[in-house]
């Protein structure tokens, strides 16, 4: 009679973490089971849309100054590089953005709603509340958090962001105002 072999030693196989691309490690495993019978249900948190690449520039009325006053915000921009959660959704959009509040060249409290057209020709409306502002490394960063109200998407949360290219002209602050800005915006678009 023969005697079984002992089971031999496993070897642990090192895997690269750059080998797994964030977004995809980010997608909470439950996400992605289906129960027999039912239709997907998307697990909170998951990330629906995710755009790292984008370009804005916007139009400040009356031009911003160094201390705070009412304005009007009109911007246009390009999202790039989207990765979306449906392997068949969008790559990218075009959008608009409208808002008013109050705002300096130092910070602002400006509610915006932003209509996109995705790249497959699908529509959505966000509305944002008033963002936070904060400055790492000298860049001017904004921040808001809103939700997607109409159209592709709706319901989600959105958090969306625009970092300034340059520093805003300290002189023009104290004269006569920031007219426009431009520089590179995202947005997230996660399952609430």
């Amino acid at each position: 009679m023969e005697q079984a072999a002992p089971p031999a030693e496993q070897t642990a196989i090192p895997v690269e973490q750059q080998a797994v691309p964030a977004e995809t490690a980010a997608v909470p495993v439950e996400a992605l089971v289906l129960p027999v019978g039912q239709q997907a249900v998307l697990a909170r948190g998951t990330p629906l849309m995710t755009c790292t690449a984008g370009s804005q520039q916007e139009t400040y009325n009356p031009p911003l100054k160094l201390s705070l006053q009412d304005i009007t915000l009109t911007a246009t921009g390009q999202l790039s590089s989207c990765v979306a959660f449906e392997q068949s959704g969008p790559i990218s959009g075009q959008y608009t953005v409208s808002g008013a509040g109050t705002a300096s060249c130092l910070t602002s409290s400006v509610a915006t709603t932003s209509h996109i057209t995705w790249s497959d020709g699908t529509t959505s409306t966000l509305e944002f509340g008033k963002g936070l502002d904060a400055r790492q490394g000298g860049q001017a960063v904004s921040v808001i958090v809103g939700l997607v109200i109409q159209g592709r998407y709706e319901g989600s949360l959105a958090v969306g962001g625009f970092v300034l290219e340059e520093a805003r002209n300290a002189l023009h602050c104290l004269t006569e105002g920031i007219p426009s800005a431009s520089g590179l915006s995202f947005l997230k678009l996660i399952q609430p």
